[in-house]
């Protein structure tokens, strides 16, 4: 009932729509008007309606947007819906301050190589050699490559820690050295080199928070008062501030986070000490502005941060083709864009904007719901006929009994998971063996299947060489088919069947099997293992998750990471003993585990460390 009054409250407050200002230019108002009605999936078929920004709001309860959406190399129009929380009932104005999570990131950067255009830094240089407060510890991993601010701001560095949780305002708050090391109140671990510089992409939130002490060591002033004076004020950002927690001041024009499960942030929103990584207060047409300076900068237009030179290398591929410096790319048939998403807890983010065109779009909400912003994006590129980012339209075709029966099967997907095609109600789906839902599947064409959440093909062909049918993705528009899902024979089966099939023990030795068989297999790493498992429990799959986390303890016993991890999936099952009993292990092998201290003191239970 509270689900529903919420649900029937936002949509009531929809009427409480505003704009950058009294938008009277009939032709834009058609544009906006069908933007807000032409919400889609990745896919969509002939026939089927799109959705309103109001029924994709009540659907997932994303209580409040804002979104500028660019033209020219400007901000075409902006406008809010929705409420920044749901007992004061205020509604979402231009001027209310959003996380930007993640893409505080982009933003960082370009602070950054103002430096370097400045010369005060170099991108390829070590960064010891500029860090006075604090050093990256060495290790056997940097012995011929270094960490360098390129490798940094590409995630490249091999660099720890994907991302952080944030603090809540009531909590005690480490400052940047601590989080760097772990020490204090600090929730995250270590941020250190586990893998050679510049062997290979890796996400990393870390990375960034030593580049915010870099900065802060080099130019002698506070990430905020830096990224102030060389950024934000350059770009007329007037709503932006890097300060946490904000100034008293500003406390008033936030929005308050919600979480998934529509719950509300405690106190709000969290505090990030992680300023550079996820540490953004901002507005959507703020952002707009980091944006459009780069689409201007490569253009070669007058621009107030970075020159066009520099503009032009930050937008340029660094290490793979998809990553530059601070952004993500995107060649869609030499059409290019960059973007960055942000997820701080109650806060989704995403911008994305044509390399050279001058178009684009900034969406803010506070919720945790980035499937609705994919849509909102979608409809705008539609609108706007964005160039070779269009969502398709199909036409769905019936399927006959001889065509299921040929493909109907389970398909190996790699040495640990499966892909499954069956029917059910009439209806074709398809399933990956870890996934908790099944997913629709359907028939476009001669032996091509789409599935309305991925833009890729799926056929059904023989392996010229093997003669042996495979599930078989192709990309849009691309010939490129690679044989890599076999289908399996009466009686296979992957490692993690057993553990779907509730056999620990016949799971543990199957992968100790895959383990000695496969060294390298990334279902064997303790990386992939661990994020496997905090997966599994985001789905609500707690029991599987655990049955990985046991699995990682197993494999890597001396590790105190997989014994905190095992820990946390006990204690979301309500197993406070079990809990405890692995959060105590995790601390006999790292005492600096300050998590662990901490919710073992939350537990009543002494260390035994």
């Amino acid at each position: 009932m509270r689900i529903i009054l919420s649900l029937l409250l936002c949509c009531a407050l929809l009427s409480c729509q505003q704009t950058t200002e009294k938008i009277d230019n009939p032709e834009i108002l058609s544009e906006i008007e069908a933007v807000e009605n032409g919400l889609r999936s990745p896919v969509s078929f002939e026939g089927n309606p799109f959705w309103t920004i109001e029924e994709r709001m009540n659907h997932y309860g994303v209580p409040g947007v804002s979104i500028a959406v660019i033209k020219d190399f400007k901000v075409h129009w902006s406008k809010t819906y929705g409420i920044v929380d749901r007992d004061t009932k205020k509604p979402v104005v231009e001027q209310t301050l959003f996380q930007a999570g993640s893409i505080s990131k982009p933003v960082a950067a370009m602070a950054m190589l103002r430096q370097v255009q400045e010369g005060k830094l170099d991108l390829e240089s070590e960064i010891n050699t500029y860090l006075k407060s604090w050093q990256l510890p060495d290790n056997e991993h940097q012995e011929t490559e270094k960490v360098t601010l390129g490798r940094i701001v590409s995630h490249t560095a091999g660099l720890t820690i994907h991302g952080f949780p944030g603090y809540a305002r009531t909590e005690e708050v480490p400052s940047i050295v601590q989080v760097l090391d772990a020490a204090g109140p600090t929730n995250t671990g270590k941020i250190r080199v586990d893998m050679p510089p510049g062997s290979r992409y890796r996400y990393s939130g870390g990375g960034y928070c030593i580049m915010q002490l870099l900065l802060e060591d080099v130019s002698g002033m506070s990430f905020p008062d830096l990224t102030k004076q060389t950024v934000l004020d350059p770009l007329g950002m007037t709503h932006s501030s890097y300060a946490q927690p904000l100034p008293d001041s500003w406390q008033a024009k936030t929005a308050t986070g919600y979480l998934p499960d529509g719950s509300k942030v405690e106190g709000q929103w969290h505090i990030y000490p992680e300023m550079a990584a996820a540490g953004l207060w901002t507005t959507a047409t703020d952002l707009a502005q980091a944006f459009i300076e780069l689409q201007k900068g490569v253009a070669g237009e007058e621009t107030q941060v970075l020159e066009p030179a520099m503009a032009q290398q930050m937008l340029k591929p660094y290490f793979e083709d998809f990553v530059g410096l601070g952004m993500f790319l995107e060649n869609n048939g030499e059409e290019w864009y960059f973007s960055h998403g942000g997820w701080d807890e109650g806060f989704s983010s995403e911008a994305i904007a044509h390399k050279t065109r001058g178009y684009g779009v900034v969406v803010l909400t506070n919720s945790n719901h980035p499937p609705f912003i994919s849509e909102l994006i979608r409809s705008v590129a539609a609108t706007y006929q964005w160039d070779n980012k269009q969502a398709p339209i199909y036409k769905a075709e019936e399927i006959t009994e001889d065509e299921l029966t040929r493909i109907e099967g389970k398909y190996q997907y790699d040495e640990d998971q499966h892909i499954e095609i069956f029917q059910e109600d009439d209806q074709m789906f398809f399933k990956y063996l870890k996934d908790k839902l099944p997913i629709p599947l359907t028939k476009i064409g001669d032996n091509e299947y789409i599935r309305p959440t991925r833009t890729n093909i799926i056929q059904f062909l023989e392996d010229p060489e093997t003669g042996v049918q495979h599930l078989v993705f192709r990309e849009e528009g691309s010939e490129k088919l690679t044989f890599d899902n076999p289908r399996m024979q009466a009686g296979e089966q992957v490692p993690f069947q057993y553990f779907v099939d509730e056999d620990y023990e016949g799971g543990l030795k199957a992968y100790q099997e895959l383990q000695k068989q496969q060294p390298d297999s990334r279902w064997v790493q303790e990386g992939t293992l661990n994020s496997f498992g905090y997966e599994l429990m985001g789905n609500d799959q707690i029991d599987l998750a655990i049955s990985i986390f046991r699995l990682n303890v197993a494999l890597y016993p001396n590790s105190s990471n997989v014994y905190d991890s095992l820990g946390e999936a006990y204690l979301n099952n309500g197993d406070k003993a079990l809990a405890a009993k692995n959060y105590q292990k995790s601390l006999q092998l790292d005492p600096t585990n300050t998590t662990a201290l901490k919710v073992l003191k939350e537990l009543g239970v002494m260390s035994s460390s």
